[in-house]
């Protein structure tokens, strides 16, 4: 398995990755979006994001790249992303206080 990690971000890649049927490429290079900074992690390259909702209404979302890629953002260095499928995964954490799980944004 190969992990990618970019800040908030990680990206995981391994031999039995299947973009489902049904995903919807999106017409962005933005894989995400800082809520406070409003920073972007941002696709270089031939890549894809692709997105698929599940049954039960979770969303996935996948990178496709083509060929080998970046991945930028304004305050995390930039990382290369080797051709392949990608499964990207939101960082979360555990509020203890109110005894819930949230996503992390940087």
């Amino acid at each position: 398995m190969n992990v990618l990690r970019h800040g908030d971000l990680l990206l995981k890649s391994d031999e039995g990755i299947v973009i489902p049927k049904g995903s919807i490429s999106l017409e962005t290079d933005i894989l995400a979006e800082g809520e406070r900074t409003g920073h972007t992690h941002k696709l270089v390259g031939q890549a894809q994001i692709l997105e698929h909702t599940a049954n039960d209404g979770t969303i996935e979302r996948f990178v496709d790249a083509q060929e080998d890629s970046q991945l930028t953002h304004q305050e995390h260095n930039t990382i290369d992303i080797p051709k392949g499928v990608y499964r990207v995964v939101q960082e979360r954490e555990f509020d203890v206080v109110n005894e819930m799980i949230k996503e992390v944004y940087d």
